[in-house]
């Protein structure tokens, strides 16, 4: 695990989703109190920064699981159950 998620975690943005819009989809964290039809911050897990979304842009499906792991290389490998 990168030390940007392990701070993304530690500041409380623990609920994963997928976020899809026309030309985007990103796997992201939030804060469980997290009003996703208004603007929002949330933690891109592919680029592993953080990112503002605008939630009325969007359609979001939880994840009900997710596991991150490290790869032999230290890279982040995300699997969704």
């Amino acid at each position: 695990m990168t030390s940007s998620i392990k701070t993304a975690i530690a500041q409380g943005y623990t609920e994963p989703f997928i976020a899809d819009c026309t030309e985007y989809n990103l796997e992201i964290m939030v804060r469980p109190e997290t009003d996703m039809q208004d603007t929002f911050k949330a933690y891109d897990l592919t680029c592993d920064r953080f990112v503002k979304l605008n939630g009325w842009l969007w359609d979001f499906q939880e994840i009900d699981k997710l596991c991150i792991v490290s790869d032999s290389d230290n890279n982040p490998q995300y699997f969704a159950n």
